[in-house]
């Protein structure tokens, strides 16, 4: 078979991926105050492992090195104040019962903040999403700025985790 398309263009490889998405926020960890947990999970080959730990929060281990795509989306149904939310990488045992913005910031991938007034008074609904190097035994985590922000399900809330080298 050849690796030629029908314009004689050479095709990449294809490459499998491994990922983790998540969906549907319902709280965070009782020790990982400002680790996200989701109601919902599908995992995808070996190069990530997921586990919802009910003290820690969402958390996802690199099996594999690798470049890696994450992204998370947040809400605000305060009526007023910006609340930042991102995406961490080995935050300590500390941090992780700490604000996103407080944390050591080579703990920090990035973040966006999602606010009451970033839409006219309405609800918003912003992501945040980046690439970025990870060795075996990096611990990625969907990461807040506020405990106990949003209380209830929301089902639009999701994190996602994939290698794509």
């Amino acid at each position: 078979m050849s690796n030629k398309s029908l314009l004689g263009i050479n095709k990449p490889d294809i490459v499998p991926r491994s990922s983790v998405r998540l969906s549907q926020y319902n709280g965070y960890g009782s020790v990982g105050t400002f680790i996200r947990r989701y109601l919902y999970s599908e995992v995808i080959g070996s190069d990530i492992t997921y586990l919802d730990d009910p003290a820690l929060g969402a958390t996802m281990i690199i099996n594999t090195p690798g470049v890696y795509a994450a992204g998370v989306s947040s809400q605000n149904k305060a009526t007023s104040g910006v609340r930042p939310f991102g995406i961490s990488k080995n935050a300590t045992a500390t941090e992780i019962a700490t604000a996103l913005t407080s944390i050591d910031e080579s703990h920090i991938i990035g973040y966006s903040q999602v606010g009451f007034d970033f839409n006219g008074g309405a609800e918003s609904m912003p992501q945040y999403s980046a690439f970025f190097i990870a060795k075996a035994g990096d611990v990625v985590r969907s990461h807040v700025n506020t405990a106990g922000a949003y209380t209830g399900i929301a089902t639009q809330f999701y994190f996602y985790l994939t290698r794509v080298s």
